[in-house]
C-alpha cells in the first residue's frame, strides 16, 4: 500500500512539474537540475536526490521534505518555509533569503554560500560552516560566525552584531553599514572592500588591512 502511495505521488510529481524521477535504493533521483519556478508544486517528495541545483523561488511550499539532498545550490528564497529539516544535505549555494525561517539547525554544512537575509534568524549555530560568502544583512543576530575565516564575502548590515573575533579574516568583502558595532577586532584582514557606513566606528585599528576601498 504504502509502496503504491509513493508511486503516485512521483507519477503526480512528474506529471506537475515534467520532471522524470527514478527510483533507486529507496530514494527518488533527478539526474540534473531542477527548476520549479512557476509551477504549480506545493509539495516535493520525500528521500528526494535532485544531482544539480534545485529552484523552488517564489514556490507555495511549507516545508522540505525528509532526506532531500541536492548536489548543487538549493533556492528556496521567497518560499513559505519555515524551517530546515535536520537531515539536509546541500552542495552548492542555500539561498533561504526572505522567508520565515528563524532558526538553522545544528550540524548545518553549506559547501559554498549562504543567504540568509531578510529572515526571522536571530543567531548562527556555533557548528554551522559555510564554505563561501555568508549573507545575513537585516536579520536579528547579535554574534557573526565563530570562525576566523570567511572563504567569501561577509554581509552584515543592518543587523544588531556589535563585534567581531580579534584575528578574523574575510577572503570577499565585509559590510556592516547600520549596524551598533563600535570599532573593529585587532588584526582584521578583509581581501575585498570594508563598508562601516553608518556604524559607530570612529577610528581603524593599526593593524587592519583591506585590499579593497573603505567606505565610511
Amino acid at each position: 500500500m504504502e509502496k503504491e502511495l509513493l508511486q503516485n505521488q512521483t507519477r503526480e510529481f512528474e506529471e506537475k512539474t515534467g520532471y522524470k524521477l527514478t527510483a533507486e535504493n529507496g530514494r527518488l533521483i533527478c539526474e540534473g537540475s531542477m527548476d520549479l519556478y512557476g509551477k504549480n508544486v506545493e509539495k516535493l517528495p520525500d528521500y528526494l536526490t535532485v544531482k544539480g541545483r534545485l529552484n523552488l523561488y517564489k514556490l507555495k511550499i511549507r516545508e522540505l521534505p525528509r532526506g532531500l539532498k541536492v548536489k548543487g545550490s538549493l533556492i528556496a528564497c521567497r518560499t513559505q518555509i519555515t524551517e530546515l529539516p535536520e537531515d539536509l544535505e546541500v552542495g552548492g549555494d542555500l539561498d533561504i533569503s526572505y522567508t520565515q525561517i528563524s532558526q538553522l539547525p545544528e550540524n548545518l554544512t553549506v559547501k559554498d554560500s549562504l543567504d540568509i537575509s531578510c529572515t526571522n534568524i536571530t543567531e548562527l549555530p556555533g557548528d554551522l560552516k559555510v564554505g563561501g560568502s555568508l549573507n545575513a544583512c537585516r536579520t536579528q543576530i547579535k554574534k557573526s560566525l565563530d570562525s576566523q575565516r570567511v572563504k567569501g564575502g561577509l554581509y552584515l548590515s543592518g543587523t544588531n552584531v556589535t563585534e567581531l573575533p580579534d584575528n578574523l579574516i574575510v577572503e570577499g568583502s565585509l559590510y556592516l553599514v547600520g549596524t551598533p558595532i563600535f570599532k573593529l577586532p585587532e588584526n582584521l584582514t578583509v581581501i575585498g572592500d570594508l563598508d562601516i557606513s553608518g556604524t559607530h566606528i570612529n577610528e581603524m585599528p593599526k593593524s587592519l588591512k583591506v585590499g579593497g576601498t573603505i567606505y565610511a
